[in-house]
């Protein structure tokens, strides 16, 4: 996918869909999101903390 394809799809679908955009959960989880984390990421929230060393308090 593209970065078009990307945001039309999260970005811009409502809430709905940018609610289950890896990229916001992690965000509003930890209050960070790494750059290379793709929006439909297969990863757990849990994974992802993991693999880039988030803390609830990033």
């Amino acid at each position: 996918m593209t970065t078009k394809s990307y945001q039309i799809q999260y970005c811009n679908g409502g809430e709905l869909k940018y609610s289950k955009c890896k990229r916001f959960e992690t965000k509003v989880k930890y209050g960070v999101c790494p750059p290379d984390l793709l929006p439909n990421s297969a990863m757990t929230l849990e994974q992802i903390a993991e693999k880039y060393g988030l803390t609830l308090n990033s």
